[in-house]
């Protein structure tokens, strides 16, 4: 059985719900949840003990493979208002270069 890595969670999350799309704050809680779950944790205490024994996972952990998920990989997973984003970022740059 393949284990499934970071990368392979986090883009099966993005393609499962909108909302781990929108919000790197709902996909963390996602997944520490399901670690939680998965170690027994049931209170805060034991959340902030075992994070800081760095038994969860980092949030850099989780930011960095969604960002490349959906800046490099797939584009098309960016939530709506990293597209608007991108699209006039890419607006200005041609203003600015003198094509438009």
């Amino acid at each position: 059985m393949k284990v499934m890595t970071k990368y392979d969670l986090i883009l099966n999350l993005l393609q499962e719900d909108k909302k781990y799309r929108e919000s790197d704050r709902a996909l963390m809680a996602r997944i520490w949840w399901d670690e939680c779950k998965a170690q027994n944790i049931e209170t805060v205490f034991d959340f902030l003990h075992s994070f800081s024994k760095g038994d969860l996972t980092n949030p850099e952990s989780i930011r960095r493979p969604r960002a490349k998920i959906t800046n490099e990989d797939y584009p098309h997973l960016a939530s709506d208002e990293v597209k608007r984003g991108r699209g006039l970022d890419e607006d200005s740059a041609r203003i600015d270069l003198g094509y438009t």
